[in-house]
């Protein structure tokens, strides 16, 4: 299928709010708490960092967020502002800090489990050019396979986010998928779709492709290409 200019709002996967543990004790005072650190991280653009508290005293909770702050390079202590919640289920390209909250963390969230014949339901493969210009305009190939047993509808017309992002290089936009005369797949069939990203003017040697359908459950899918000048 031809790629169509059908630019959409900027989609943002909605985050499913977990139940919480029910708990209850009086609160923790510093004097109870003995801090070591944890594990530590890195990947997908995150450094990770625990801080681990054992309470040396009786039973007691822990609520609310840390404060924390921060040396900058002239010895001075700053008060940062972290974005709350620490436990994201979607990746969003941006630098600043989270943190996590205090006490017994929510329940688990398991996967979404997408509805049959919808769009959510289909599986995603990217075919991509290994290297690309810079200030250029990339073009590759999604296939969508539908692999279950039941006929997916493409109506309402699905919409579509594409990001190309690496360390201070990002491009993110939605579109519309091209749905003039595909309305649907049917089982053991698969559609490709052009597609087409306007490339940053900065070079990198390794910057990550992604696509995925504007649904919660997806599908998504990922290259990784080499921007150059």
């Amino acid at each position: 299928m031809p790629w169509v200019d059908r630019p959409l709002p900027l989609y943002i996967a909605p985050i499913p709010k977990p139940k919480p543990y029910p708990a209850s004790a009086s609160a923790c005072r510093a004097r109870r708490l003995r801090v070591s650190q944890g594990r530590s991280g890195a990947g997908l653009g995150n450094d990770l960092e625990e801080l681990v508290f054992r309470n040396v005293g009786p039973t007691c909770l822990l609520r609310g967020y840390p404060r924390v702050s921060g040396v900058d390079p002239t010895g001075g202590r700053r008060t940062l502002r972290p974005v709350r919640g620490g436990r994201s289920v979607t990746i969003t390209e941006f630098c600043g800090l989270s943190t996590s909250a205090f006490g017994l963390q929510p329940r688990p969230l398991g996967d979404p489990i997408p509805r049959p014949g919808s769009p959510g339901s289909l599986t995603a493969a990217i075919a991509a050019p290994a290297i690309v210009p810079a200030r250029g305009t990339l073009r590759y190939v999604v296939t969508l396979v539908n692999r279950t047993h039941v006929t997916v509808t493409l109506s309402p017309c699905p919409g579509y986010t594409q990001s190309l992002y690496a360390a201070g290089l990002l491009t993110r936009g939605s579109f519309a998928l091209d749905c003039d005369l595909v309305h649907a797949i049917p089982p053991g069939h698969r559609v490709r779709y052009a597609m087409r990203l306007r490339v940053p003017r900065r070079q990198t040697e390794a910057a990550k492709l992604a696509w995925s359908l504007n649904d919660s459950t997806g599908p998504f899918a990922a290259a990784v290409v080499q921007v150059t000048r």
